[in-house]
């Protein structure tokens, strides 16, 4: 539960966004409550934000910055490429209602959850725990960070799946 369940959470509410007549605007706070709230409850003996190395922690966050967001900036057109926008994968396209997105209470809900909810209940899903459930059933008996073929090739398929054409 504490590796699947915030993950769980954030689908669920992704999926409600698709069926529910509800604005983005009442929905998203309500999505970003409720997933926080299951990842407090369920996962926060798992957590820890200590950084081991603060210099090594910015320097790849500044990295990860650069990678994801210059592309953008320096390449405008380059998600329009064949490779970004197919039958596929899809569009690279905002879920974000333009009504919102000047909506600086919604902006910054948005960031805070980018940075502080997104990672955290993909790295418990995705690493936390399907990667090592790959490589043996009994997954708390796999240390984190043990890696084979299979289970890394699997994870990282399904990680890319689930981001479509970004």
């Amino acid at each position: 539960m504490p590796y699947v369940a915030p993950f769980a959470a954030f689908l669920v509410f992704i999926g409600l966004a698709q069926w529910l007549p509800v604005s983005p605007d009442l929905l998203y706070p309500l999505r970003v409550a409720v997933v926080g709230a299951v990842l407090a409850v369920f996962s926060r003996h798992l957590i820890s934000f200590r950084a081991g190395t603060w210099a090594g922690s910015l320097l790849i966050g500044v990295a990860v910055f650069v990678l994801w967001v210059a592309p953008d900036v320096l390449w405008p057109a380059y998600r329009g490429h064949w490779l970004f926008d197919n039958s596929v994968v899809g569009s690279a396209e905002s879920s974000v209602p333009h009504s919102v997105k000047h909506d600086l209470g919604f902006v910054a809900l948005r960031i805070v959850s980018s940075v502080g909810l997104v990672p955290v209940l993909e790295e418990l899903f995705w690493r936390g725990w399907l990667m090592r459930w790959l490589v043996h059933h009994d997954f708390q008996a796999v240390p984190l960070g043990t890696y084979t073929r299979y289970s890394f090739w699997v994870t990282a398929a399904l990680f890319a799946a689930e981001h479509g054409s970004y």
